[in-house]
């Protein structure tokens, strides 16, 4: 079954989401799977698209990202996921989200007073 156009829409503003904070396409195209209940080639092709939209927008996502920018940008991930968390009052996910903050930040050594 085709998926209607403004679905599809939203699949692709996710992934370019996830990929201008530094996710790379393999890790984006899982996610949106996991997220959507889409099937492993529609997420590529929506991975596809949306780095080639945000190309065309004069952005790099093909550069492939040090650790240490992977990692910021699972801390700001996390940083997210924090704040939805404490909005909904929800104080076992924020304290696995505080350990997980926790751990990526001290991953980083000096370099983690840059986040």
């Amino acid at each position: 079954m085709k998926r209607p156009n403004e679905i599809r829409g939203q699949h692709i503003e996710e992934a370019k989401r996830l990929l201008s904070l530094g996710y790379g396409p393999a890790a984006v195209a899982l996610r949106l799977q996991r997220l959507f209940g889409i099937s492993r080639p529609t997420s590529f092709r929506d991975v596809e698209l949306a780095s080639t939209q945000m190309q065309s927008e004069a952005h790099d996502v093909d550069d492939p990202l040090p650790m240490l920018e992977q990692r910021d940008a699972m801390l700001r991930d996390i940083e997210q996921a924090f704040m939805q968390a404490s909005a909904q009052h929800n104080v076992q996910e924020i304290m696995q989200l505080s350990r997980a903050f926790e751990r990526l930040h001290r991953m980083g050594g000096n370099q983690s007073q840059k986040y």
